[in-house]
C-alpha cells in the first residue's frame, strides 16, 4: 500500500483493492499502526474516500503512477498517537 501523511493522518492507496485482508483487518479493528519515517503511528477511523479527495497528498510522479495502475481505492485514517519505533 502506498501511504501519504496529510493534516490529522494518513492517506493510503489501496493497491490491491478493497478485498485484501490488510484492509479488511484495518477496517474490522476500527485502525491499526502505521509505520512512516521511523515512527510507528497509531491510526483510526478508516474510511474510503474516493481519488480525487485524497490525490492531492501524493507527489505528482506517484499520482502519475497511481493512475496508470489504475489504482481507484484509497482510504483515509486519522492520528490516534504516534511513538519512535
Amino acid at each position: 500500500m502506498a501511504a501519504r501523511r496529510s493534516a490529522g493522518g494518513f492517506n493510503i492507496a489501496l493497491a490491491f483493492g478493497a478485498q485484501v485482508d490488510r484492509y479488511q483487518n484495518l477496517v474490522a479493528a476500527g485502525g491499526g499502526a502505521i509505520r512512516w519515517r521511523g515512527n510507528v503511528n497509531s491510526a483510526t477511523a478508516p474510511e474510503r474516500v474516493d481519488a480525487a479527495t485524497v490525490l492531492t497528498a501524493f507527489d505528482p510522479v506517484q499520482r502519475l503512477l497511481l493512475r496508470i495502475a489504475g489504482i481507484d481505492g484509497y482510504i483515509q485514517v486519522r492520528d490516534a498517537g504516534s511513538s519512535h519505533a
